[in-house]
């Protein structure tokens, strides 16, 4: 297997999937709090193990939902929770091409994770 993107997962990370889709969101603790911050990394790959690398991902949380985005040229990935007590809410991992949905994976669940309560 040929590693070919590298990216900085920081302290904070968790790894979600649904069986054929695999996601890391790195950096966990860049977000602040404040709504559209954050610099959170981002690793997915597919059945197939294609796989891509972004970075410079950014937090907002309204209506009970935490969205986190990435942008790459015409490309918006995202992935929204809904806030919970316990945290355990599947998510949803969606993927746009010039404003059009072109992916949409419900039910991702947390397969693992490091968080540091510090």
């Amino acid at each position: 297997m040929l590693l070919s993107d590298v990216i900085n997962i920081g302290k904070d990370w968790y790894v979600l999937g649904d069986g054929t889709w695999r996601v890391m969101v790195g950096q966990m603790e860049t977000w602040d709090g404040v709504n559209n911050t954050g610099n959170l990394t981002y690793y997915g790959c597919d059945a197939e193990n294609n796989c891509l690398a972004l970075e410079g991902g950014v937090v907002s949380c309204r209506r009970g939902v935490c969205g986190y985005g990435w942008e790459q040229g015409d490309y918006l990935y995202s992935i929204a929770t809904p806030i919970v007590e316990d945290g355990g809410a599947p998510a949803t991992l969606r993927v746009f091409h010039q404003g059009e949905e072109i992916l949409n994976v419900p039910n991702m669940e947390v397969i693992n994770s490091k968080i540091d309560p510090s």
